[in-house]
């Protein structure tokens, strides 16, 4: 029932802030899913986080804190974009 969304939902675990992406790494793979679903979760799932960082990088010299790379607002952004991957799941029913 859910096989056919699962590319979303695990979309969706690797975009939420604080999901461990290490354990996803770890677990996926073995768990007989299959391989595009992995690679294509993993592409688009990290490519928020990806932006942050690089984001960070470009602005280097001008971080006076911890707060000017991660802050609230960057978490609620990352929140939206993993709960938008969970609109077309729902959309189906």
């Amino acid at each position: 029932r859910f096989y056919n969304d699962l590319f979303f939902y695990m979309t969706f675990l690797r975009i939420f802030p604080g999901s461990p992406n290490w354990l996803m790494n770890i677990t996926f793979p073995h768990l007989g899913l299959k391989d595009h679903y992995v690679f294509f979760s993993i592409f688009f799932g990290l490519m928020p986080w990806n932006f942050i960082v690089c984001n960070a990088g470009s602005v280097l010299s001008s971080i006076q804190s911890k707060q000017d790379i991660v802050n609230p607002t960057r978490y609620i952004q990352l929140a939206i974009c993993a709960l938008l991957f969970l609109l077309p799941p729902l959309l189906k029913r």
